[in-house]
């Protein structure tokens, strides 16, 4: 080349003493040999001089140490994929050849094998690395030359379709994709089916950064997994601001707990044949600085998935024995009044619990036996074995348990008689329409004889007019709760029912005992 043309020169004319460079040759037999080559000039050093001596090396076995050592950095060790580094770099000259060419277009599918963890850990990571070879092949048969297949890593894998943004043309290879690794992978005489979930995204020139075009990617994909898994999802920009708002939350939540901005709501529950409050449900909503006043729909999800449920369980349960505490002191008529609060799943898998409730109801001096922890159906079948350890610990405490939401879960009856409650909520799903069909006032009257025969008290959700709670009463229901009587009020309303024995009798004997 012109640059070894220009060493010659220096070292004929004396203005250089030597040089060296590398080249590759063909050897006769078609094989390929690099060589190191060095040419010192002989002489005084006074004159340009006419002798030479040069050397020769054989570098090939150097250069392809070189050459392995690059292929290595750029590839997966495991599935011998194009790694991250190599999928970036890929991506980013997408991205650049996208700025200067607007009619070229790329997609990018991020795919993660689902459950691979489970699977990985219940048969181990000699398998699971089997697993990810197979799918690495799978995948890597089925993309095009242009195209690119790449592990980033565990188990996620980006294919990047190169010319292609139709989605005519992107579904039928996403789909392959899928179809490719469901087909079953015999690994370690087993054979097992594997499933996955791909986001898609369609590179434009409203991306800068490979980086960001990875990134939702990755929450189209995990909005693949929310619709059940061993499908696909296309982005869409809503996708990334809800996530920023769930992050936002979290941040949000934190300061909450730190700042107190939480209140207690508590909701009466009522005797239907005297119309006294027996009881209050403790309920919690959050005095947001700039949204108002949020019921727990919109952070308990959340909080359960952050942990900050644990704190935030513990303060709703402090503040609620200590006001109802107060409350049994001030009124005649709450001396027997009893507060149910929800335990949620963080709280149940917490071995302290029994310890943290003994605490709590000496410093607040409430008796264990108005104290009532409600537990769904879905929380009781999920962790049968932590709520019988639970329910040794309690009846030493004489704290109550009833079942939430009954009749909406998966329990049998065998859980009434394995798990000692005290109480059954009938969801109000039940108690709606109750007087307008049959179905539901049969499901309620079968609940309510079982409760009798059992010896559970029955606790009828949201009874909202005159109609289900006179229903109620001619079935046997001992208690309801609901928009009928009071919606969830703040501990000064709660105080003002309170100084009443039967705040609620008038309003049973003028409204309801006269419903035609």
């Amino acid at each position: 080349g012109a640059e070894t043309r220009r060493m010659f020169q220096s070292l004929l004319s004396g203005d250089a003493p030597s040089l060296g460079f590398e080249n590759r040759y063909v050897r006769r037999d078609g094989s390929l040999i690099w060589v190191q080559v060095t040419v010192s000039a002989i002489g005084d050093g006074q004159s340009s001089a006419d002798v030479f001596a040069s050397l020769v090396t054989d570098i090939s076995d150097r250069k392809r140490t070189e050459d392995r050592l690059r292929y290595n950095a750029m590839h997966d060790p495991l599935t011998d994929l194009p790694n991250r580094d190599l999928l970036m770099l890929r991506l980013e000259m997408a991205l650049q050849r996208i700025q200067q060419q607007p009619n070229y277009t790329f997609t990018v599918l991020f795919l993660d094998l689902d459950r691979f963890k489970f699977i990985n850990d219940t048969l181990g990571h000699l398998v699971g690395d089997q697993l990810l070879i197979e799918t690495a092949q799978r995948l890597s048969s089925l993309v095009r030359p242009v195209d690119l297949a790449a592990r980033l890593g565990g188990d996620e894998f980006v294919v990047l379709l190169d010319g292609l943004s139709d989605w005519s043309q992107v579904k039928p290879q996403a789909e392959n994709l899928l179809a490719a690794i469901k087909s079953p992978m015999r690994v370690a005489e087993r054979e097992i089916s594997l499933t996955a979930s791909i986001g898609i995204v369609v590179g434009s020139s409203t991306y800068t950064k490979a980086t960001d075009l990875l990134r939702d990617a990755d929450i189209a994909m995990y909005r693949a997994k929310e619709k059940g898994r061993n499908g696909y999802a296309r982005f869409q920009s809503k996708y990334l601001q809800q996530l920023i708002d769930r992050l936002q939350l979290e941040q949000d939540l934190q300061r909450a707990i730190a700042d107190n901005q939480f209140v207690v709501v508590y909701q009466p529950v009522v005797e239907l044949m005297t119309g006294a409050i027996v009881g209050v449900e403790a309920l919690v909503r959050w005095q947001h600085p700039q949204k108002g006043l949020l019921s727990p729909g919109s952070f308990i999800g959340v909080a359960e998935a952050t942990g900050l449920i644990v704190p935030l369980d513990r303060w709703v349960l402090r503040t609620a024995c200590a006001q109802v505490a107060q409350w049994q002191h001030t009124y005649p008529s709450a001396q027997s009044l009893r507060v149910s609060v929800n335990l949620s799943a963080k709280q149940l898998a917490d071995p302290t619990l029994a310890e943290v409730l003994e605490t709590l109801l000496e410093e607040t001096g409430l008796p264990g036996h108005s104290l009532t922890l409600e537990l769904t159906e879905s929380l009781l079948v999920d962790n049968s074995k932590q709520v019988l350890q639970l329910m040794a610990q309690l009846r030493r405490l004489s704290v109550k348990l009833a079942i939430d939401d009954f009749g909406t879960g998966y329990s049998s009856l065998s859980y009434l008689h394995q798990f000692p409650f005290n109480a059954l909520k009938i969801d109000q799903t039940f108690i709606t329409h109750m007087d307008t069909g049959t179905v539901n006032a049969d499901i309620v009257e079968t609940i309510v004889a079982l409760s009798d025969r059992l010896h559970l008290t029955t606790i009828a959700e949201g009874g909202e007019s005159a109609r289900e709670i006179q229903k109620l009463r001619q079935l046997g229901c001992e208690l309801s709760q609901g928009y009928y009587f009071s919606p969830p009020v703040t501990a000064d309303e709660m105080a003002q029912f309170l100084k009443h024995s039967a705040p609620f009798l008038d309003k049973i004997m003028n409204e309801i005992l006269i419903v035609p």
